[in-house]
């Protein structure tokens, strides 16, 4: 079954699909909190929700450290190398223990019109047939689902 927490940008998708691995006590995943800079949106980072380990995994152009190796550029933002390193990592990890549900957060227009980003390891996570909880913005819900043929689903509104 494919949980997806879905709603507007700031609307709380993170905060709810936390909420839902701390109250449940089950699962693993990971989640992209936004990241700050002096008080002022970076970008996003990748945070393992075990471990809470975190890894940078976009920034905005005009904070991007010069230490931060770039896998690719979309929009206004600089995609880490380091971030989809921790993000393969985790969900080597979880494949490998058979956990679930596993958490990704979040597939969204990197992915769902680039086919870059999250796209092969999100498609790895649903070929193991595993429960997986999601988080797309509400204005992508449909494109995922078409993307992906997800045709066994529910939709959880933050």
């Amino acid at each position: 079954m494919v949980y997806i927490i879905t709603g507007k940008i700031n609307q709380g998708k993170t905060s709810l699909a936390y909420s839902l691995y701390k109250s449940n006590r089950i699962g693993d995943g990971f989640l992209a909190p936004k990241l700050f800079v002096d008080s002022q949106f970076a970008g996003y980072q990748i945070q393992h929700l075990s471990s809470g380990e975190k890894q940078p995994m976009a920034f905005l152009e005009s904070h991007l450290p010069e230490n931060k190796e770039v896998r690719f550029r979309f929009q206004n933002f600089a995609f880490t190398e380091q971030g989809f390193e921790l993000a393969n990592s985790i969900i080597d990890k979880i494949i490998k223990k058979k956990i679930s549900p596993v958490f990704i957060d979040e597939i969204g227009p990197v992915e769902l019109f680039e086919k870059r980003g999250l796209y092969k390891l999100f498609d790895r996570v649903l070929q193991e047939n595993c429960d997986v909880i999601v988080v797309v913005r509400n204005f992508l819900v449909e494109r995922l689902l078409d993307i992906y043929k997800i045709r066994n689903y529910e939709l959880i509104k933050a």
